[in-house]
């Protein structure tokens, strides 16, 4: 809720946004949890989710599944496909991780400074 109060939604439609998005991610059920009570991989999906609520057209995302197992791996990588195709949101990503580069629309390689 924190993203959309800061930008002037009054906090009851604020609520109202989240838990729809969280409801659309299935992650409803972690709605009330502190983060100490949550997984990594399900912090990562808040996270990520926490950062589309205000719908921007572009999300820079830095090793986004660098510190996440495979399970929650996968899940971030559908998450970031569906925010994609029904979001209207771009995402620009870094990653080391060629399953996690495999999902990308374009892929654009650096190697000693260059682009490939």
């Amino acid at each position: 809720m924190l993203p959309q109060i800061i930008s002037g939604i009054n906090s009851k439609e604020a609520k109202i946004n989240a838990s729809s998005l969280l409801d659309d991610f299935n992650l409803l059920n972690i709605k009330d949890s502190y983060p100490n009570k949550m997984s990594g991989g399900e912090k990562q999906r808040v996270a990520i989710l926490r950062a589309i609520i205000n719908k921007p057209k572009l999300i820079l995302a830095d090793e986004p599944t660098g510190s996440i197992d495979e399970f929650n791996k996968d899940k971030i990588l559908y998450l970031f496909k569906d925010i994609v195709l029904n979001y209207d949101t771009a995402i620009l990503m870094v990653t080391h991780d060629n399953k996690v580069s495999q999902i990308s629309n374009k892929i654009l390689k650096l190697v000693k400074g260059k682009i490939i």
